[in-house]
């Protein structure tokens, strides 16, 4: 059944030595849950599947009823952990603490602390599940035994502002899997996606309120990504548009580019530009052609 799915929505062209994320639909059957849209399935630059990772979003999918969303996050963080492992002659199995601060040192030159910590987590979930999968005797003595991560990235010193308790980087990240955890797909991915302009872009609740598609679509234009007059919601049915996208995204982070920038309006009239990490812009994306465009459909709204 995967099979089938990455055949209906594999690119139409795969680059030689990128790994690439296809998306699934209601064809889509996993432990017997039938429709699995947006479930990341990653590929090799070949086009096969990455098995142990398909096992770890099967996993996370059917047994801990993961949001799709929150998967496709996972999916493109995984992805590039095992290019850097491909990269580096490792193997899920091979990793040691130094080869993973190694990487750790890869993400946080275009990262935030926040962003970085997180990834950190989910590479050490993924990791403890593969190897307890394929080598449970190696995972006793791995830096991966542990429930948590042996190595937590620098954050910053616990802060108040007015009194107002401000969370560290832990606890925002168990603040964004709380936001996730909604039975209803939209709201989940929309308010999990709110913590993370907060949290890793800093906008307050006045520049999330005013953000629309339109300020996307500016951002991607100055960038020469897309013309200025087209609707992004629209290219919710048009997989060769939504790849076309993402492969110049995929471009400016291979020079070295963390982030594009987006102006918002806080604090009265006031604009400001923000620059907002690229991973947090593509999981953006991939909300307004999934579950926004299909709830705006459900209920015979207009894109905005």
């Amino acid at each position: 059944t995967a099979q089938r799915q990455v055949t209906q929505t594999m690119p139409t062209s795969l680059s030689q030595n990128k790994y690439h994320i296809v998306r699934g639909s209601e064809f889509l059957t996993l432990g017997g849950r039938n429709g699995a849209p947006n479930f990341p399935i990653v590929l090799y630059p070949t086009g096969e599947v990455v098995e142990e990772l398909f096992l770890y979003f099967r996993h996370r999918f059917v047994l801990q009823n993961a949001n799709p969303s929150s998967l496709l996050d996972e999916a493109y963080i995984l992805k590039d952990w095992w290019l850097f492992l491909t990269q580096n002659g490792e193997t899920f199995i091979t990793v040691s603490q130094k080869t993973l601060l190694n990487w750790v040192r890869t993400q946080e030159k275009t990262m935030q602390k926040a962003r970085v910590q997180r990834k950190i987590e989910i590479v050490h979930k993924f990791q403890r599940f593969i190897i307890q999968k394929h080598a449970p005797d190696v995972l006793i003595h791995s830096i991966f035994s542990a429930p948590e991560p042996q190595i937590s990235y620098p954050s910053s010193v616990l802060k108040t502002s007015r009194g107002r308790y401000t969370p560290d980087i832990p606890e925002a990240n168990k603040i964004l899997d709380i936001l996730a955890d909604n039975p209803d797909e939209y709201l989940s991915c929309r308010n999990w996606l709110i913590g993370r302009w907060m949290l890793e872009a800093g906008l307050r609740r006045q520049g999330i309120a005013a953000m629309t598609v339109a300020n996307i679509l500016t951002s991607l234009s100055e960038e020469g990504i897309t013309p200025t007059n087209v609707c992004l919601t629209n290219y919710s049915s048009n997989l060769s548009a939504q790849d076309k996208i993402l492969a110049s995204l995929d471009s400016l982070a291979e020079t070295g580019r963390g982030h594009l920038f987006i102006r918002v309006v806080e604090k009265g009239p006031k604009e400001r530009i923000v620059p907002v990490p690229l991973d947090l812009f593509i999981c953006t994306l991939e909300y307004i052609w999934g579950q926004r465009s299909a709830f705006l459909s459900q209920d015979n709204l207009s894109p905005m």
